[in-house]
């Protein structure tokens, strides 16, 4: 009767930590393995100096077999990475998923091994217990992809491909694994993120060796482009379960995750055909320790964000007006502690939004202005532009093909959208407002014209030379409204002019502002995101030039004076007053037509990495 009751506590005991809802609470519901695993040590120790075998024995070794059992239910991470609309779950929603089998066996429970061979059997289902999923949709199809940490070499892995990577000729690993096959000591090994694979011919348990070149010394960022650069390899060669040996640290290891996961990346929403090669299984082989479980999850939620911001930017116009955009906000930020606010039309005219309700005139849809809020303390408030369809207005943008791209005209807002939903996700402490001004600039009837003069948010006036430098406008009232909230810092990023395009290409975005502290932050934020950003002047003389002969400021001065992308910050910094701000200009890098390692044609999510970043180091 007493083994009865043990067993029946013990059960009752699994139930519970079963039941956990938390990742804090998962992870600490592990800890007590050690201690179990002492508690079974001393009484085999116990039994055998004594020679008999006590009750405790039998409950240690009942309880022990429980355990056993409850770590092979690895408990499953489960993120949705969508390539259209995205529906964010419940971070670290857990769900179990049976995949180990028991690791020990009545023998060995009955002491015919040595303590240190129970150790390690113990210590092999408890490696295993973390399971992390991402689910990433395709259409209609969504594919499951897992990702584990699994702590062995690369030789004893038995699925499809292992990648490793190479830098100055081959490591001790490398060697070991060329043993088998011969041909790496004999072949010139990949450059810098170029790959080369190999067929192991039944020579090592794997079937594809992918080699990717790392430099000569390779950091985080490297290793998130070789990753993404050797996973499509492996996607091609029609791999489903891979393993990589290219993290060696919790960043690398974060790294690892997001570039392979940027790299998949395809938006195929729009697609009959549904034949696609797809990874299911990712295996880092590294140890499953505390480090290593949240750098795993840290580079799912940044993949994650930045992929929100793709599929938004390639969304076709038609499907994210302002309404319908709001719609993807409110599903993207459900069950994170984040506040979301909408203002309407009626609601704009009540607050005297007069320059974003000009823009939207010759629009059917009606314009939204979205405050996101998030965490406690000053806040920094993040402004995006969120011109959903830019045709230019009644100043039509031509040629005609200028316009193909004007859906991506939105991606400042999404970038907002995507950092306060990451801060969220990762619990950073600092308070964060997202601001988004929402709208189309269509030409029509009702339109706005050249020549029209309106009062913004702060009763300054602005004059209508060229409908087509809407963005601007739009930002008027928004930052005006975002800094009545006394923001610590503002930052906006809008795809503002094409000149910063013109100066700095498509690789870079241009920075702008106020603060040269703030500016530094920002720079020194895109430095360790591995993003391309460049500081160009805002002159005294740049802001005597958008002064208007009707009004306080005229929203385009022509092509007489050049410097358009400094032009367009001097009138947004007619609307901040002594708030810190700055201006990131990202009409160039926010889409592209060129794919690389981790980036495909379309939105690439630029910007996030670093605005989040920025917010990590926030003092």
């Amino acid at each position: 009767m007493r083994m009865r009751s043990s067993r029946s506590n013990v059960r009752r005991s699994l139930i519970f930590s079963r039941a956990l809802s938390s990742p804090q609470r998962i992870e600490s519901s592990v800890t007590p393995a050690s201690t179990l695993m002492s508690s079974w040590a001393n009484a085999v120790a116990a039994s055998r100096r004594r020679k008999t075998t006590p009750t405790s024995f039998f409950i240690a070794r009942m309880t022990l077999r429980h355990y056993i059992k409850f770590a092979t239910l690895q408990w499953t991470v489960v993120a949705k990475i969508s390539a259209h609309t995205p529906r964010t779950p419940v971070p670290w929603r857990f769900s179990r998923r049976t995949s180990l089998k028991r690791t020990t066996s009545r023998q060995n429970c009955l002491g015919r091994e040595s303590l240190a061979e129970l150790r390690g059997n113990l210590q092999t289902a408890i490696v295993n217990i973390q399971q992390i999923n991402a689910y990433i949709e395709y259409g209609s199809e969504k594919l499951l992809m897992r990702f584990l940490l699994a702590d062995k070499d690369g030789a004893s892995f038995g699925g499809d491909a292992l990648i490793v990577g190479v830098s100055e000729g081959l490591d001790a690993q490398l060697q070991s694994l060329d043993n088998h096959l011969g041909v790496l000591g004999t072949i010139e090994l990949p450059a810098l993120l170029k790959t080369r694979h190999f067929h192991t011919l039944g020579k090592l348990p794997f079937k594809y060796l992918v080699v990717v070149g790392l430099g000569k010394k390779p950091d985080a960022r490297t290793i998130r482009k070789a990753s993404g650069a050797a996973a499509k390899v492996c996607r091609d060669l029609g791999a489903k379960k891979v393993a990589t040996l290219l993290p060696t640290n919790p960043e690398g290891i974060a790294a690892a995750v997001e570039g392979t996961l940027l790299g998949l990346y395809a938006f195929t929403k729009f697609k009959t055909s549904t034949e696609r090669k797809e990874i299911e299984e990712f295996e880092i082989l590294r140890p499953s320790t505390e480090e290593n479980i949240s750098a795993v999850r840290r580079g799912q939620v940044f993949a994650d964000s930045i992929i929100l911001v793709r599929n938004l930017v390639n969304e076709p116009a038609s499907h994210k007006y302002p309404e319908r955009f709001t719609q993807h906000v409110r599903e993207s930020l459900r069950d994170l502690p984040v506040r979301v606010t909408v203002h309407g039309k009626r609601d704009l005219e009540a607050m005297g939004m007069h320059a974003i309700l000009a823009v939207n005139k010759g629009s059917p849809h009606e314009p939204r202005l979205i405050l996101l809020e998030y965490g406690e303390g000053t806040p920094i408030a993040l402004v995006g532009k969120g011109v959903t369809f830019d045709s230019g207005g009644l100043s039509l943008k031509t040629p005609a093909d200028y316009m193909e791209d004007m859906k991506s005209d939105m991606a400042g807002a999404a970038s907002v959208l995507a950092v306060v939903k990451t801060a969220a996700e990762l619990r950073l402490p600092v308070k964060v407002l997202g601001f988004m001004g929402l709208t189309e600039n269509m030409p029509g009837g009702d339109a706005y014209k050249p020549g029209d003069i309106i009062t913004a948010y702060n009763k300054k006036t602005i004059e209508i030379l060229n409908t087509d430098a809407e963005g601007r406008v739009v930002l008027a009232d928004v930052l005006a409204y975002a800094e009545s909230f006394k923001p610590a810092a503002m930052i906006d990023i809008a795809t503002l002019t094409g000149a910063c395009v013109m100066a700095l290409g498509t690789i870079a975005s241009g920075v702008i502002g106020t603060s040269q502290g703030l500016i530094d932050k920002v720079l020194d934020a895109a430095d360790a995101a591995d993003e391309k950003m460049w500081q160009l002047p805002l002159y005294d003389e740049y802001l005597e030039t958008v002064k208007s002969d009707f009004a306080d400021v005229r929203n385009s001065t022509g092509r007489g004076p050049g410097a358009g992308a400094q032009m367009g910050a001097a009138f947004l910094r007619s609307f901040v007053n002594d708030t810190p701000w700055c201006h990131l200009d990202i009409a160039g890098p926010a889409w592209t037509i060129k794919e690389n390692a981790i980036t495909s044609k379309g939105g690439t999510g630029f910007c996030v990495r670093t605005l989040v970043k920025l917010l990590e180091g926030w003092k």
